[in-house]
């Protein structure tokens, strides 16, 4: 059995369901400045509160373990002229950022924990291992390996077995999955896996 490189960098599109090339439109969203949570690209979003902001954006938060719908995932910071390196969303600003939000997107996400091939296949929660790295702005999101076993429909994700990145070992320790929103705001509910 092999070992994998410990890498937390949330949910990274890399495919579609449709076979159609990534071609990684995005939507615009605001954010609240009374959300003390910041938001680094490659973390899972939901929409929240009053639903528009005053420019007409819809208003969304980083999303926890367990929160479904999903509107899509953090892919970066729309510049504002004050700070033109900023690299994730900072707590407690009005911010806006992009997101890719196609219900066919599919990510590839680390797992918390060693992934059984016989639980590729299933459906999963999100764990927030850090809030995320300011210094790299990298994600702190990773697939919840210990809700692999339970699939059930009502999961944010669901899989589609691994990722065939070269050194992804299956079986092992921080092995990296091919995963897509199974409960997406845009699209149908969930359905559990196979």
């Amino acid at each position: 059995m092999g070992t994998n490189n410990n890498i937390i960098n949330g949910f990274k599109a890399v495919g579609t369901l449709t076979g159609a090339p990534l071609n990684l439109q995005q939507a615009k969203f605001a954010t609240l400045v009374g959300d003390t949570t910041p938001i680094y690209p490659g973390d899972a979003l939901k929409l929240v509160g009053s639903g528009v902001d005053p420019n007409g954006f819809l208003t969304v938060a980083r999303a926890a373990a367990g929160e479904v719908p999903l509107v899509g995932v953090m892919s970066g910071v729309v510049p504002d002229g004050t700070d033109l390196t900023a690299m994730y969303r900072k707590a407690s600003t009005t911010t806006y950022i992009y997101a890719t939000v196609d219900p066919n997107t599919i990510y590839e996400a680390q797992a918390s924990a060693a992934v059984a091939l016989a639980d590729a296949g299933k459906t999963c929660s999100l764990v927030s291992t850090n809030g995320g790295t300011a210094a790299t702005g990298l994600s702190g999101m990773q697939i919840d390996q210990s809700t692999l076993t339970t699939n059930t429909s009502t999961f944010a994700f669901k899989s589609l077995g691994f990722s065939q990145t070269v050194g992804n070992t299956p079986n092992a320790t921080y092995n990296r999955l091919l995963v897509k929103i199974n409960n997406h705001a845009y699209a149908s509910s969930g359905v559990a896996g196979v």
